[in-house]
């Protein structure tokens, strides 16, 4: 094995040297988390002796490379450790874009490190990252210096601000997660104390503070690792996993596929589904974690495991000869997955076994997949639903066995975890055994048994009586003014937002008629201002449904009045609301809280409970 080690400060890294990101590396996916704790390494290193201001040394960990560290002319290849150079590039681009207003000179000297001068007087690029062209290269890589008197004089690369603000109308996820990076550092630059404790009543200028800065991140090293041979650095990325440093299973799979380059696994090819995958789970422009696909496909088709027993469950289960057609199933699995995570009925449609599928009957199974990924956070079912759409694609199951499956399973999870709020996670080993037990068949029979047994274990985790379900039903509550509502109360509002519409499809159902949606609004019967009077009145008890234009109706108007608009609605909660009260003096919100739980768990539940 020939490969050479040796520690690098930062500057040395960047200086007179070339790096590539390839397009099928893993996107930038720092967040606000790890940026923090990115700076605060940094600063945290600066210290105060006696009066002045000293860096310390600093080590930021392992990169693997492919290439010559002595060839200054080609690009060395980032094989581990793209999300801190790509970190470093960003935080060096907006040092020296703050550094400008203050020090031209010294900003120049900064910005050599992210774009570089070759002995011809020619510029380059330090760093190509192909996986975040082109905003990477508009943004970071062009000067935002627009406020200088010595701007003409610039011979740098300029941001066209027109340009960039067109292209951040619509980011993709890593394009956003890049320019949320610039932004941070940016501010935390331009404080006057650099948001730094270490420069809180500081007699030293501003300038001076941030060449400290500077000279922290640039004095600060890596530990490189590099060969020439692909194969070596896999076996080398492969080792250095297996003795605690985290690499993610993923990447040692793509890289051990990679490491084969024969006529088995011709590299290009394999490079190039590869991308083709990350390509797919760029669902409408919104990135879908890979690592997450990965695992969830893997739980659907060959065994159980964890997050990090995937490369070893890999080596065992896939042989090389095979490597190329396990690379062409994931990028089948990869399309199917993404048309999970955000549903289109064009794409259902699309089967032959979808063709005479109306368009009510397409909406109904989308909201059913939205509703249990969005409103119910049900992310483990994914493990299933990539075997069914498979299944449904091949023609083996009809839209209609597939929906079914799909309804059971939102109202199951909608009965099991958003009321009697339990967890999911012992739920995750059923599905994958249904899920791979699903895939071996290419009968429909066989697969609604393996289904049904899947349905009457689910069953039988619901408890036996309603009291349970009655008491956490009636607790739910809903609010229009979500404005200052963390997160975890938007979610519990989402849901008894989604019960209401649940309830009234479910109406709707029994009555054979279509539930419009569109104009549905949700009205609360005793007007939602008298929250701070001490009445419940955001409680699900206090709640029906109401067309926009009576809705808006019944701004201002006394109880008595709304009744008489109530009656011009066609929506079936608010029929049963004023046939059980008849008044406004014999509603009691509690006591409808507690009527409206009966009637959902008598609709969903004790239906299922005759399969047990």
């Amino acid at each position: 094995m020939d490969f050479n080690s040796d520690t690098i400060s930062i500057q040395n890294f960047f200086t007179n040297k070339k790096y590539k990101i390839p397009r099928y590396q893993r996107e930038y996916s720092w967040t606000k988390e790890q940026l923090e704790d990115f700076y605060s390494d940094i600063v945290c290193n600066i210290k105060l002796e006696e009066d002045s201001y000293k860096t310390q040394e600093y080590f930021f960990g392992t990169v693997i490379l492919v290439g010559d560290m002595m060839n200054y002319n080609e690009y060395i290849e980032i094989i581990d450790g793209q999300q801190r150079i790509t970190t470093i590039t960003i935080f060096l681009s907006a040092l020296s874009d703050v550094l400008y207003k203050y020090d031209s000179k010294l900003s120049d000297l900064v910005w050599k490190y992210i774009i570089a001068e070759d002995n011809n007087a020619e510029l380059y690029n330090v760093m190509e990252n192909e996986t975040a062209y082109p905003y990477f290269q508009k943004k970071i890589q062009k000067r935002d210096i627009k406020d200088s008197p010595e701007l003409s004089k610039d011979k740098f690369p300029l941001i066209d601000d027109k340009e960039i603000k067109e292209m951040e109308k619509d980011l993709s996820t890593e394009s956003r997660r890049i320019k949320e990076a610039y932004d941070f550092f940016k501010r935390k630059l331009e404080d006057e104390d650099l948001s730094a404790a270490i420069f809180k009543n500081s007699a030293i200028n501003k300038v001076e503070k941030i060449k400290l800065v500077r000279d922290q991140l640039l004095g600060s090293t890596f530990i490189y690792i590099i060969s020439e041979s692909v194969d070596d650095v896999n076996i080398i990325f492969e080792n250095i996993n297996s003795k605690g440093l985290h690499l993610s299973s993923l990447d040692l799979i793509k890289n051990e596929i990679f490491s084969v380059q024969d006529e088995t696994v011709p590299l290009d090819e394999a490079k190039e589904i590869w991308s083709k995958i990350k390509e797919n789970l760029r669902n409408d422009g919104e990135y879908i974690s890979v690592q997450k696909f990965y695992r969830y496909f893997w739980l659907s088709r060959y065994t159980n495991s964890t997050e990090k027993d995937l490369y070893k469950k890999f080596k065992s289960e896939i042989k090389k000869d095979n490597y190329m057609d396990f690379l062409k199933e994931l990028r089948e699995a990869s399309v199917i997955y993404s048309h999970i995570i955000n549903p289109k009925e064009n794409y259902f449609r699309k089967s032959s076994k979808g063709n005479n599928v109306g368009k009510e009957e397409l909406a109904y199974f989308v909201r059913a997949l939205v509703a249990l990924q969005n409103t119910l956070n049900i992310e483990q079912v994914q493990v299933l639903l990539i075997t069914l759409v498979d299944k449904y694609n091949k023609g083996i199951l009809s839209f209609k066995n597939m929906k079914s499956m799909v309804v059971f399973l939102e109202e199951f999870h909608f009965i099991y975890n958003g009321i009697l709020t339990e967890r999911t996670n012992a739920l995750v080993s059923k599905y994958g055994t249904a899920a791979r037990e699903i895939y071996k068949f290419n009968d429909k029979s066989k697969i609604e048994m393996v289904f049904l047994k899947l349905k009457k274990e689910f069953i039988s985790l619901l408890p036996e009586d309603n009291q349970e379900f009655i008491t956490k039903f009636t607790q739910m509550s809903y609010s229009s003014k979500v404005d200052k509502m963390n997160e975890n109360k938007r979610k519990k509002n989402m849901l008894t937002k989604y019960v209401i519409y649940k309830l009234e499809e479910k109406l709707s159902e029994s009555k054979k008629i279509n539930f419009d949606r569109e104009v549905a609004t949700i009205e609360h019967v005793i007007p939602e201002s008298l929250v701070k009077s001490g009445e419940s009145v955001l409680n699900i008890g206090n709640l029906i449904l109401l067309e926009k234009k009576l809705n808006e109706e019944c701004a201002n108007k006394t109880l008595k009045d709304k009744y008489k608009i109530y009656k011009k609605s066609k929506y079936n909660i608010t029929k049963d609301f004023l046939g059980s009260y008849t008044d406004s003096e014999s509603f009691l919100i509690n006591k409808r809280a507690e009527k409206i739980a009966k009637q959902i768990y008598k609709i969903i539940v004790e239906k299922y409970k005759i399969i047990k």
